[in-house]
């Protein structure tokens, strides 16, 4: 199906900035180092209060015990025994961190992947509003894409091009033009569709019909950048076979 090419776009089409895309990759990456972060900090936050506590429970229990190397030794010998104690909870706290951190490693890609995923429909739902309007707005849009869809009908003397109403006068007014660019064309017949929205159209010949709808390419490159999950795993299951 045909695609309309930067190349015959417009010179007044305007320029598309991916600056808007960029900030919003970065605002997922950002989102999920910060909540990274976040499980880090609560983890090392958990495990200064336990030392604290035992180090609380070693200075009561070197006064308690009252050795006769006096407070400091008593202090540091209470201290021992709390830490003995609380080494078991000491021991799944760093353990829950490392997991943790394994965890993010495992799953940075994921992350990433994610990340490019909403970047990509970020960029299709821009790209659907920049083309709209454009096409909307300059009749040169229809003329650039109709000439893409008449490439292949090729050989075809007579068409019927059904195109969006609003759009019909201009198109019949480029005709003429059409018509020099393809000299083996006899006969065109202009038909309204108001379901095809403006800069698209659809190609009737005698053997069949070309479908031009600027909905219709975006969707098929949608496609292409996002497959479903059924088409991921057909496109899985061919490779491997």
């Amino acid at each position: 199906m045909p695609i309309i090419r930067a190349s015959q776009l417009p010179a007044t089409a305007q320029v598309f900035s991916m600056q808007d895309v960029e900030a919003a990759a970065k605002r997922v990456l950002l989102n999920a180092n910060a909540k990274a972060e976040q499980l880090i900090a609560a983890a090392i936050e958990e495990a200064e209060r336990v030392k604290e506590e035992a180090r609380q429970e070693g200075s009561r229990e070197g006064f308690e015990h009252g050795h006769t190397e006096g407070v400091r030794h008593g202090t540091e010998a209470g201290r021992q025994q709390a830490l003995q104690k609380h080494s078991a909870e000491l021991t799944s706290l760093v353990g829950t961190l490392r997991e943790a951190l394994v965890q993010i490693d495992a799953h940075r890609l994921s992350i990433e992947s994610d990340g490019t995923t909403e970047v990509v429909k970020l960029a299709i739902a821009i790209a659907r509003r920049v083309i709209k309007r454009q096409a909307a707005v300059d009749p040169a849009v229809l003329e650039a894409n109709l000439g893409e869809a008449m490439k292949l009908a090729v050989g075809a003397a007579d068409l019927r091009i059904a195109v969006n109403p609003a759009q019909r006068a201009a198109l019949n007014d480029a005709l003429p033009r059409l018509k020099l660019k393809w000299p083996g064309l006899k006969h065109v017949e202009l038909i309204d569709d108001a379901t095809i929205a403006p800069g698209g159209c659809q190609v009737f010949t005698r053997s069949g019909s070309i479908n031009a709808d600027l909905e219709s390419q975006l969707d098929r490159i949608v496609a292409e950048l996002i497959p479903t999950p059924s088409q991921a795993a057909a496109t899985d299951s061919g490779g491997t076979s």
